[in-house]
């Protein structure tokens, strides 16, 4: 809904002739804290995660091109040897957790909340063999021997797949905080997020609104014409 505004803006100072009618550059703070945890500790055979808790901070364009923040991420580092409830057959496996809470975005001088939410993934270690099917094709994991990989809920079983979340933001009913998360392989892995903040999806704009805003442009053009006669 904003980016529409803002084009709204940017077509009339064009329409009426302003000079250096440039668009608007809108920039939105996106704060929070992130923790991690795992269905088996480091202490049960579970990777070691560092770190279990990070803050976010970060500056993101909204307008007119959607910006992502910098990547954040997390290391998990697996155990010496296949032990606890989540090895079998000298595979590990374990879901780790990530949760975001106390998430805001600000916008101009108003601070807007997000309600908590979180994403798992399924990280897998294998200590002898042959590679793992999702570190296939990375260039960094061996043929055999020591792989492993971490792959977020909703994406692919590759090294390189990703998926996303759309978590909408309390007082801005047209805006949503855009998630994007990345797959990690090789040994001592660092899966990976970014930040952005969006307009929603919605659906068409309904024909009246459409020329209500027809109408609304029209008359600026009328109004520079008459500016220039």
């Amino acid at each position: 809904m904003r980016q529409l505004l803002t084009a709204v803006i940017v077509a009339t100072a064009a329409t009426m002739l302003l000079p250096a009618a440039h668009a608007v550059t809108i920039n939105d703070l996106v704060t929070g804290t992130v923790s991690q945890s795992e269905s088996y500790d480091s202490a049960h055979g579970g990777p070691t995660i560092s770190p279990t808790s990070e803050s976010v901070s970060s500056t993101v364009e909204f307008s007119p091109v959607t910006g992502f923040s910098s990547a954040y991420s997390f290391t998990l580092s697996p155990q010496s040897t296949c032990f606890g409830g989540g090895c079998v057959g000298g595979i590990e496996t374990d879901t780790i957790t990530a949760a975001f809470s106390g998430f805001t975005v600000k916008v101009g001088s108003t601070t807007y909340a997000v309600p908590s939410f979180s994403e798992t993934g399924i990280f897998t270690a294998k200590y002898a063999g042959s590679e793992l099917g999702c570190a296939v094709g990375d260039g960094k994991s061996p043929s055999s021997g020591q792989t492993d990989c971490f792959i977020w809920t909703g994406a692919p079983n590759t090294f390189n797949g990703t998926t996303t979340l759309f978590e909408p933001i309390t007082g801005l009913p047209g805006d949503d905080l855009e998630v994007e998360f990345f797959n990690a392989t090789d040994w001592d892995i660092s899966p990976s997020f970014k930040f952005a903040v969006i307009d929603a999806p919605a659906s068409a704009p309904e024909p009246a609104s459409l020329a209500l805003l027809g109408v609304a442009l029209l008359g600026t053009t009328a109004l520079a014409w008459r500016r220039r006669v």
